[in-house]
């Protein structure tokens, strides 16, 4: 199925472990390379590149063992950039999907997921979400002062040298988005280290990109679970239904 630079994922209908421990000592044997035997999946997702969707990332998967342990690899929950919201909300998705036994199994189970992804936005909306948990960490790829761009990056890091802080390339600044749009570079982003309980940060903004990382894992079940589709589900659920009431 899928292969990288140390695994397989191999699949034959009706094999069972004992079948692929035996295969595993033949591939051990004849590569004279130590070959561990990982476990069996319920399904797996391999995700396309965001550049041509018709090939998958090298290491970029998550899938659900038959002994209900659920393995993730280079998606959001697994960088260190990723808020803590996001990891957490992204993280209890898979715990809900990894229930099905099957690809079928976990799609029905999809609806429970959007319910989950729903809680996770409705925090960042009436702001009850902790702000520590929406930092985002970026590492430099050059001095402050070499930036010409204005990115979030480079912003938050001009904001840091003003306050007497010395930054190299390599290091990292963590970072809140505070209002996105604003045609002010200084105003769409404050470094974490200067948040006093004045601080807001944008909701639309966190929930847009919150929808991004929880499209990662919904989409593979279900095409209208993509990014847009699940912005849309907060504007008929949440938003809609505040303007009801």
């Amino acid at each position: 199925m899928h292969g990288i630079v140390d695994s397989l994922w191999l699949r034959r209908e009706g094999a069972n472990e004992d079948d692929f421990e035996r295969l595993r000592r033949e591939i051990e044997a004849e590569t004279k390379f130590p070959i561990s035997f990982e476990g069996i999946y319920k399904w797996i997702a391999f995700l396309p590149s965001k550049v041509n969707a018709g090939v998958p990332v090298l290491n970029r998967y998550f899938g659900a063992y038959r002994d209900g342990r659920v393995k993730v690899r280079g998606i959001e929950a697994r960088r260190h950039d990723t808020p803590t919201l996001f990891t957490k909300c992204q993280l209890e998705i898979l715990s809900v999907l990894g229930r099905g036994k099957t690809v079928k199994e976990a799609t029905a189970l999809v609806d429970e997921c959007v319910g989950v992804f729903l809680k996770f936005a409705w925090s960042i909306l009436d702001h009850s979400a902790p702000i520590r948990e929406l930092v985002f960490t970026r590492r430099l790829s050059k001095k402050p002062e070499e930036y010409v761009n204005r990115s979030l990056t480079s912003t938050v890091a001009g904001q840091l040298v003003r306050e007497g802080v010395e930054l190299h390339a390599g290091e990292s600044v963590r970072y809140v988005i505070t209002d996105y749009e604003s045609k002010s570079a200084g105003r769409r982003a404050v470094a974490f280290d200067l948040v006093d309980e004045m601080t807001a940060y944008d909701s639309k903004r966190y929930v847009a990109l919150l929808a991004e990382a929880c499209s990662t894992v919904l989409e593979p079940f279900r095409e209208d679970c993509n990014a847009e589709g699940l912005v849309q589900a907060v504007n008929r659920e949440i938003l809609h239904a505040e303007v009801l009431i």
